[in-house]
């Protein structure tokens, strides 16, 4: 059972970024199966095995060094939890999931996945979605931290670990371009 963290104090985008890396391993697959993510406000980390997205790369996994830190994302809006926001990256389309669309961008032309527009944004067509989901199965794991204000630590975080697939406050990072470059391809494919 994955431990929850509770943080009494404020505390900082370094207590939390040391706290995240410290944080339980959960295989994708794992999630709500094996492990529920708590119905609370946080921050999450999706992992990814080395070399499974191409010219991706981040931050070694201190414990596991077969993980490399692929993306963060928080939970902290009405209404929104480490529980709904994970359901949300595991069970719905790249249309609504950041982490997703990414993933359909970068990997859409090795396995021949096409997108077209819904609701006048891109997201791999319905086939696809499912063979998305189970490559996360396959090649991602996660960490979580609750975290009474996420926002407040996010862009520092983000700053700190350089997750390649947050955009945001990342433009430093190598592959910032690589994926930038990715996610508008799919999108013109998904407008033809």
């Amino acid at each position: 059972m994955v431990e929850d963290f509770h943080f009494t104090d404020e505390f900082s985008a370094t207590r939390a970024a040391s706290e995240l890396l410290a944080a339980p391993l959960v295989p994708s697959s794992g999630v709500f199966t094996k492990v529920l993510p708590p119905r609370t406000h946080g921050m999450y980390a999706w992992w990814m095995n080395q070399g499974v997205v191409p010219g991706l790369s981040g931050l070694t996994h201190p414990v596991d060094p077969s993980l490399e830190l692929l993306y963060i994302g928080i939970a902290s809006r009405t209404n929104s939890s480490l529980y709904a926001r994970l359901n949300t990256h595991l069970t719905k389309t790249s249309r609504r999931s950041t982490l997703r669309l990414s993933l359909a961008s970068l990997l859409a032309t090795r396995h021949s996945w096409t997108a077209s527009l819904v609701s006048g944004r891109p997201a791999l067509d319905p086939g696809f979605e499912n063979d998305l989901t189970q490559f996360i199965h396959n090649s991602l794991a996660l960490s979580w931290i609750q975290h009474p204000a996420p926002g407040d630590v996010e862009e520092q975080m983000i700053q700190r670990l350089q997750p390649p697939l947050n955009l945001d406050g990342n433009s430093t990072h190598p592959a910032y371009f690589y994926v930038k470059t990715a996610r508008a391809a799919f999108r013109a494919t998904a407008y033809s």
